[in-house]
């Protein structure tokens, strides 16, 4: 009977009871061959990693490993189940939430170029709470190549490319247009009274 105590590491158990098969494997003058190591007629409790060994003998990677890297592998896996279990709904999860970060980042150029239209389409407007204050061209301006110029800095992956070119084709529209309201402004005849 091999007797250990309760805190022997289950590598250890494996081990223990693959030397002893070895070492009984042959009849003797008491015994037939295989009999012992045996989980019959035990005055003290079965281990559970002993159990495991009786039930299913040697795992198959301690038949085709070193005892070392099967021991070592089979922690592996019995770590790496439960992971992969977390890591799979984790890898749904990330491109959607990469595509969203993406395109934040170019949604927040759009909301500067959307205050800058609003407040250079009506002059009529006041600074008052809750609305955009109106702004000069010659500011808006200003802002819109300030604007254009951390677009140009952006860094987008190619899928995304698409959409980083429509952000500086509306810059360029909102500077076109401020640009002839200018022109036609200074094209106009003066009044005369």
């Amino acid at each position: 009977m091999l007797v250990t105590t309760a805190d022997l590491h289950p590598a250890l158990i494996d081990l223990l009871l693959m030397t002893a098969q070895s070492l009984h494997d042959q009849a003797g003058l008491f015994e037939d061959a295989g009999q012992f190591p045996s989980a019959h007629k035990l005055s003290l409790p079965l281990n559970e990693d002993a159990a495991r060994f009786h039930r299913r003998g040697p795992s198959f990677l301690q038949r085709v490993l070193p005892f070392w890297a099967a021991t070592l592998l089979d922690r592996w896996l019995v770590m790496a189940l439960p992971l992969l279990t977390l890591l799979i709904p984790l890898l749904r999860i990330f491109p959607p939430l990469y595509g969203w970060r993406i395109r934040a980042k170019i949604s927040r150029p759009y909301r500067l170029l959307h205050e800058i239209e609003h407040a250079c389409s009506d002059p009529t407007l006041k600074q008052s709470p809750g609305k955009t204050p109106a702004m000069d061209r010659d500011d808006a301006l200003k802002r819109l190549s300030a604007l254009d110029k951390s677009v140009e800095n952006l860094r987008v992956p190619a899928t995304y490319q698409a959409d980083l070119h429509a952000l500086k084709f509306h810059i360029q529209r909102v500077r076109d247009n401020l640009l002839n309201a200018q022109k036609n402004d200074s094209d106009e005849p003066p009044l005369s009274g």
